[in-house]
């Protein structure tokens, strides 16, 4: 599942108010794998300059000459446009991710990426504007904005991505499982055409593998039911609740596979000493 802990960290990191790659890479060679790095470099770039802003601040602050206030001025805006490339970073990590996964369909992720792209544009683009501002109070206002996009639209964009990749995970894996099954149904199927073994008891093994496979598609569906009803009401109610059930839901999905895989297990090493 994707790196929750930093996505925390990323929204801690908008209360307390990120860019730019160290290396090249070619459009070919890019992937998550690569997207996640860039976005890791954006965080740890963003935080170094946050610390470096505090002390203009309060340098500011105390001393309010012209020369601490240019230097205040200096350091937020390298500050302010470190956080935005962390969005926008963390935003094409998501997308690479979720482009990807093997278990969403096409329509599934192009309906993902009409979500992701509109807000990595707007942060590509507020972080150009800030070379403009003139005054540590457009700074502060320019703040304002960006963290209210990212409340109002950009932090729900977050966990409707990482439940979805949950959710592909998932689905791959239940294909999988599938495929397993239907494979060691027909293995039985010609064991028992064959006579040469008695095949019945893998009957209740089948009642119970068929009925933790509805149940994990249950659980799926619920998760999806979650955050499509967080997206009706997420600017009133609490966004992490609603991704942390869905979540939840899909983990408990995923329960159910690994259910499925004992039983798989269990299966073959009878078959293997009848």
């Amino acid at each position: 599942m994707y790196n929750v802990k930093m996505h925390i960290i990323l929204v801690i990191a908008f209360c307390l108010g990120v860019a730019f790659s160290g290396r090249s890479v070619k459009a070919e060679d890019f992937d998550y794998q690569t997207a996640y790095k860039d976005y890791q470099y954006n965080y740890n770039l963003y935080n170094k300059l946050h610390d470096e802003y505090q002390l203009a601040r309060a340098s500011y602050m105390q001393y309010g000459t012209l020369l601490s206030e240019e230097e205040a001025k200096k350091v937020t805006l390298a500050m302010l446009q470190a956080r935005d490339g962390t969005i926008t970073t963390y935003l094409t990590a998501l997308r690479m991710r979720i482009k990807e996964n093997r278990g969403l369909g096409d329509s599934e992720k192009e309906s993902l990426f009409r979500r992701i792209d509109p807000e990595a544009s707007y942060f590509e683009e507020h972080k150009g504007k800030l070379a403009s501002v003139g005054s540590l109070e457009d700074f502060v206002e320019d703040s304002d904005e960006a963290k209210e996009r990212f409340s109002d639209s950009t932090e729900f964009v977050f966990y409707t991505s990482l439940t979805n990749i949950a959710i592909g995970n998932t689905a791959y894996e239940r294909k999988q499982i599938e495929e397993v099954i239907a494979n060691l149904k027909s293995k039985i199927s010609d064991i028992k055409l064959a006579g040469d073994k008695d095949v019945s008891v893998f009957d209740r093994f089948f009642v119970e593998i068929d009925n933790k496979l509805q149940r994990s598609r249950e659980k799926e569906d619920s998760a999806k039911d979650i955050i499509g009803k967080s997206e009706e009401s997420y600017r009133k109610d609490d966004k992490v609740g609603y991704y942390n059930d869905a979540v939840g839901s899909v983990q408990g999905s995923y329960l159910y596979l690994k259910e499925i895989v004992s039983y798989l297990k269990e299966i073959i090493r009878i078959i293997k000493i009848k």
